[in-house]
């Protein structure tokens, strides 16, 4: 019997995570285990609210037993949601690898940021001859962009170039943030030195956009860099020179080591997946037109996939808000199921929570743990209306999910939530391309809100019928009218 291992991941970077997440779905499949991956879109500019609902699933793996977790700790937002959770892990003395961050008393896997950094500072100075840079980071406090920025300093400074504290802004990763900081440094008159270095790829598209927008030119007026390497940054144009992390390998290995610490195999406490510094046309190198031509190619194919799985979402919009009550709700979800190729959809209901009257202002109810019984709203091929089937949480998915005869399973858990009310959550299978091009947080946002429509329909209903009892009936002769 395979190994059954949780991830803990936050998928708002769709392109990184979601290799990532395909590089532990391949190996899991390949060994014969269970992924159980627990995904969330909090994010680090996202009110609290939202976030304490989102990282409600987190509860839940923590609701059951595993042989092994992964933590894609990088992308969590905020350190208490961290070591909050590291803390209950330590408690389960089970074999964790925390991936892309290292945090106290775990194994660590990742990006040598540093490393990296340093490789593409260097060829700027060495290979370009700059002398002047500005250095446009991400969060402050967020693990890689102050590993990125340590080194754009060090490397500075052991060339003695000055660094100048008013051209090293930190700013959340945007491309609005790009933009951004090309207008603050214009206001201070330094938005063109020799080249600016940003700590990832989309802040590099937007210091480009705007300095365009000014009139500048890439690399003629300035060089720009970024990081992560994704496809969008290697078809901008220019093409960024940017650092490439190597995100399937990541996943895969991770997979591999957790599943040797689990056999007792000793592995040092850090270790780095290859990365590797790909200078493209923003810093006036040139890597050739066939290699821009593939990945043109695969990014016009996503977007033209992307246009399409967009209207589909559309029409399912339209599909479930029509419904009137659950009965029609589940027959039209089976449709779109079949639409979207999931191969596995389930829906669990926290009854107290979905039954809730509505509150003028949210409760932040985030880290409140599922009950211990959810019922069954909602599972592929079962007749729509039949009885209420309760399943314990601690189990996670229904029975039938893991005797099907397969060798292993990978299950995508999603937390269902609307104004601050956390009602539930959903599973799915087959949904890997769907976290990996960005959409799926599309498709879930609009099932939460076709949910909460059911809801509201019902108590409606309930409302209108208790008006109209009021209307037939006097309370004070105790009297029903009766219309004419």
């Amino acid at each position: 019997m395979g190994k059954k291992i949780a991830v803990f991941s936050t998928a708002w970077n769709g392109e990184h995570i979601g290799g990532i997440l395909k590089g532990m779905e391949q190996k899991a499949k390949e060994t014969g285990n269970d992924l159980y991956i627990f995904n969330t879109y909090g994010g680090f500019e996202e009110e609290k609210v939202f976030n304490d609902c989102e990282y409600r699933i987190f509860h839940l793996a923590l609701q059951s037993e595993f042989d092994g977790m992964l933590i894609l700790s990088n992308n969590i937002a905020s350190y208490n949601r961290i070591e909050s959770l590291m803390q209950q892990i330590r408690s389960r003395n089970i074999s964790c690898i925390s991936l892309e961050q290292d945090v106290p008393d775990f194994h660590f896997i990742g990006t040598n940021n540093y490393a990296a950094m340093a490789e593409l500072v260097e060829h700027l100075i060495t290979v370009h001859d700059c002398r002047t840079f500005n250095f446009v980071g991400g969060f402050c406090d967020h693990i890689e962009n102050k590993e990125r920025r340590k080194a754009f300093i060090d490397v500075l400074t052991g060339h003695a170039i000055p660094v100048e504290q008013d051209r090293i802004r930190d700013y959340c990763f945007s491309r609005e943030s790009g933009e951004q900081a090309f207008r603050d440094f214009h206001e201070r008159g330094i938005a063109i030195p020799d080249a600016v270095v940003c700590a990832n790829d989309d802040m590099a598209i937007g210091y480009i956009k705007m300095a365009e927008r000014f009139g500048y030119k890439v690399p003629d007026d300035l060089i720009v860099t970024g990081f992560d390497n994704l496809a969008q940054a290697y078809c901008n144009i220019p093409s960024i020179s940017s650092v490439g992390r190597s995100k399937e390998n990541l996943g895969r290995q991770a997979v591999e080591q957790l599943l040797g610490m689990m056999e007792g195999r000793e592995y040092p406490h850090a270790v780095y997946v290859r990365s590797a510094f790909h200078p493209n046309l923003s810093c006036g190198c040139d890597r050739g037109i066939e290699l821009f031509k593939k990945v043109q190619k695969q990014k016009s194919d996503m977007e033209y996939d992307n246009v399409g799985i967009r209207w589909r979402i559309n029409v399912m919009q339209k599909q479930l808000l029509a419904c009137r009550d659950e009965r029609e709700f589940c027959s039209a979800l089976e449709g779109e199921r079949i639409r979207f190729s999931f191969s596995r959809l389930c829906i669990m209901i926290d009854d107290e929570e979905y039954s809730a009257p509505y509150l003028d202002e949210p409760a932040a109810g985030g880290m409140k743990c599922y009950p211990p019984q959810m019922r069954r709203m909602f599972q592929e091929n079962t007749e729509p209306g039949s009885e209420p089937v309760m399943i314990q949480t601690s189990r996670l998915v229904p029975d039938a999910y893991l005797q099907d005869g397969e060798d292993s399973h990978v299950f995508v858990f999603l937390p269902m939530h609307l104004h601050g009310r956390n009602f539930g959550y959903c599973i799915l299978q087959d949904c890997m391309d769907y976290i990996f091009n960005g959409n799926l947080f599309y498709w879930i946002s609009e099932l939460n809100a076709a949910i909460e429509h059911i809801k509201q329909n019902a108590c409606i209903r309930k409302l209108n019928k208790k008006l109209a009892h009021m209307y037939m009936h006097d309370p004070l002769t105790d009297l029903y009218k009766v219309d004419q």
